[in-house]
Formats: C-alpha cells, sequence, structure tokens
C-alpha cells in the first residue's frame, strides 16, 4: 500500500524541508529528524536560510555540477556551432 506524505512546511518553495529555517534538508524527514541530522553538522556548514551554510553548500554543489556543464549560457569559450 502507497503512503501518502504531506509537507510539514506551508511554503511554496520546492526545497521539500521539514523546516523553514534550512534553505535544504533531506526529502521524507520529520522535524525533529531533520535537527538531528543537522547537529552531526559543523555549525558553519548547517544551511540555514541567509548563512554561511547555506553559502557554503551553494558553492560545494557548483563545484559539483557547475553551471557551465549544463547551461550554454555559462560558456564563454564555445562557436556558435557548438
Amino acid at each position: 500500500m502507497l503512503q501518502q506524505h504531506s509537507r510539514l512546511s506551508n511554503s511554496d518553495d520546492d526545497s521539500g524541508c521539514a523546516l523553514e529555517e534550512y534553505a535544504w534538508c533531506p526529502s521524507g524527514l520529520k522535524a525533529e529528524q531533520v535537527r538531528q541530522f543537522f547537529k552531526c553538522f559543523p555549525e558553519d556548514k548547517v544551511p540555514f536560510l541567509n548563512s554561511i551554510g547555506e553559502k557554503y553548500r551553494t558553492k560545494m554543489l557548483e563545484e559539483q555540477l557547475p553551471p557551465h556543464d549544463s547551461d550554454p549560457k555559462y560558456c564563454r569559450t564555445l562557436t556558435e556551432d557548438e
């Protein structure tokens, strides 16, 4: 039997985060589980909204999946044919 999971967040964003205070959190966790998860992180790496941790996460994502790998507008050296 397939279970429905309701979002605990009231926002319209697509983060799937159980708590509004985080820019991102693992999906499918309850609020207390999210808090427990982030207790394992150094304070400056927790992706609270508008924090050093959120900036760090964004930087790491850009290194793992650079924008120029998926969007030609970020490629400065492409010729018109490419």
